[in-house]
């Protein structure tokens, strides 16, 4: 018995690299296939609260400024850097679309979306050919990396600050093994140049400073770059501000660092990070960090940096993925680049320790057969496969939004509030009339936390400034904070699963509903926290 389970180890072993290309094909092609469907799935949301970056950009396509004034009506936030914004905003005029298409808007936005992906998994293949991986090799990494993209990477900024991390390390590796004065001129300037394009992707790109910048200081021989670093880094902070900021200083603040001070909560770290990430993903996360801190100690050059860099990035995820609100996404570089390491440390132990190489090609073969596919999957490849396309609810929000839209145009205009969470197209519909667009972040730290004065949102909940409130009957609703006192509304239609209530304090009885409305309406629970 022994010797026939060493002889298939030794099959396996020998085998291993072309089974691990075959699983990891068949698996990239399916997870391309997925990513395809998803583009042109029919829901609001396909990871990480989608409709709220989609909110931004139709207002960004109908005119109004991406930062708004959270303390005044509609009381949005925009919470990321404004890249991603223009990027969606400039394509969707390219092809000739306009605020009101809404269901091409998000198409728009998820095909960015992979193209930055592409983008990230061609700049890790890139980083691993500087760590001299072989080509195949780094294919096979870039492939891995883009499997295991998390849904909030399919339709968000992250996408695009995912892609400039990368190239951002990939530039610097390029740059401390720079043999000349005007290499490493230009190494500086490039490496500048990705890392403020990454911060104007999203904040978290405020990492990539202070890695550079520890890596420069305590630990590379040209450690007097660190200078020109900086001067590049702040010459193209300064031109980007100037380029994409054509608003006032205090809006910007208030949205993009304001708006995403969400306080620290432990329960939603343990629930997000550690349930959802740390430990589904011990089997990569363990060795990572080991390989890691080891390249950081022992090794010279770039192996060195990228330790330092994944060990860095982790840190970063765990301290920042303190707050409320945070996410798997967090770590998707390093979920990428623990791949590159794996691989790097395999080939060195090839070379070294070939009993270790293939005990290492074997756990490898193992994760990507067995676990890879089950951490991959997520509510969106459900979505794909087995649900057929199902316009009820977009049809239906269609036709509330566009009777509210009359409704407003009759009562010269007015705001509206849906008590829906964020799988919803309404507050897409209604951009123009809509409050707080953002409930998510609105309801689980903003007004708790008073981040703003919400004094004048306070007022508009009571003074009948909200002319209309939309709920979806059986489900309970994310209230509005503070309550809409719903003793001043009264129902006045439903369709299909929607009922809508306007402002008419001094009615005593419903408005112009139809029998089956009123009934449909007594049915209707509204939340206690809404009354």
């Amino acid at each position: 018995m022994v010797k026939y389970l060493r002889i298939l180890y030794q099959i396996i072993t020998k085998n291993a690299y072309l089974i691990i290309w075959c699983s990891v094909g068949i698996f990239s092609l399916v997870t391309l296939y997925v990513r395809s469907k998803v583009i042109f799935l029919v829901n609001p949301d396909i990871g990480g609260v989608e409709s709220n970056v989609i909110y931004s950009v139709l207002r960004m396509l109908a005119g109004f400024p991406l930062y708004q004034n959270p303390e005044q009506a509609p009381y949005a936030i925009t919470q990321y850097s404004p890249i991603y914004y223009y990027l969606t905003v400039g394509v969707s005029r390219l092809v000739g679309l306009t605020a009101d298409d809404v269901y091409d808007v998000y198409a728009v936005g998820r095909c960015i979306s992979l193209v930055a992906n592409v983008f990230y998994v061609w700049g890790i293949v890139w980083l691993a050919r500087r760590l001299q991986l072989t080509t195949s090799v780094a294919i096979l990494v870039g492939l891995l990396a883009f499997i295991l993209l998390p849904p909030q990477s399919y339709g968000r900024p992250d996408s695009l600050y995912n892609a400039l991390v990368i190239w951002t390390l990939w530039a610097v590796l390029g740059w401390i093994s720079s043999d000349s004065a005007k290499s490493l001129v230009y190494g500086a300037a490039l490496t500048a140049c990705l890392a403020a394009l990454a911060l104007f992707s999203k904040q978290s790109g405020l990492c990539l400073p202070i890695i550079i910048g520890g890596y420069l200081i305590f630990v590379s021989p040209i450690s007097r770059q660190i200078f020109p670093f900086l001067g590049w880094y702040a010459l193209f902070i300064g031109l980007l501000y100037y380029s994409l900021f054509w608003q006032d200083a205090t809006l910007i603040y208030a949205n993009v660092i304001q708006g995403v001070s969400n306080g620290i909560d432990l329960a939603n770290f343990k629930h997000n990070l550690v349930d959802h990430y740390l430990r589904p993903f011990a089997w990569l996360v363990i060795p990572s960090l080991a390989i890691s801190i080891r390249y950081s100690i022992f090794e010279q050059g770039a192996r060195q940096f990228i330790g330092l860099s994944v060990l860095g990035l982790f840190l970063f995820a765990m301290a920042t993925g303190l707050k409320w609100g945070s996410a798997l996404n967090y770590f998707t570089e390093f979920t990428g680049l623990s791949f590159l390491l794996i691989a790097d440390t395999i080939r060195l132990f090839r070379s070294k320790l070939s009993d270790w190489a293939n005990v290492g090609r074997l756990a490898l073969l193992l994760a990507v057969i067995w676990v890879v596919p089950v951490n991959a999957m997520n509510f969106n490849w459900e979505r794909s496969f087995n649900k057929p396309v199902d316009m009820t609810q977009y049809q239906q929000e269609q036709a509330v939004a566009q009777y509210v839209k009359n409704e407003l145009t009759k009562h010269n205009n007015g705001l509206v509030y849906s008590t829906l969470y964020n799988s919803s197209y309404l507050n897409a519909f209604l951009f123009r009339h809509c409050i707080v667009p953002q409930q998510d972040l609105m309801i689980g730290s903003a007004y708790p936390l008073r981040s703003f004065d919400y004094t004048d949102l306070d007022r508009a909940a009571q003074d009948g400034r909200v002319q209309f409130v939309i709920s979806r009957n059986g489900e309970t609703d994310a209230p509005l904070s503070p309550p809409v006192y719903l003793g001043n509304y009264r129902p006045i239609k439903s369709i299909g699963d929607y009922t809508i209530y306007k402002f008419n304090p001094s009615a005593g009885q419903l408005s112009d509903l139809s029998s089956e409305d009123k009934a449909k309406s007594t049915q209707r629970i509204i939340s206690p926290s809404l009354e």
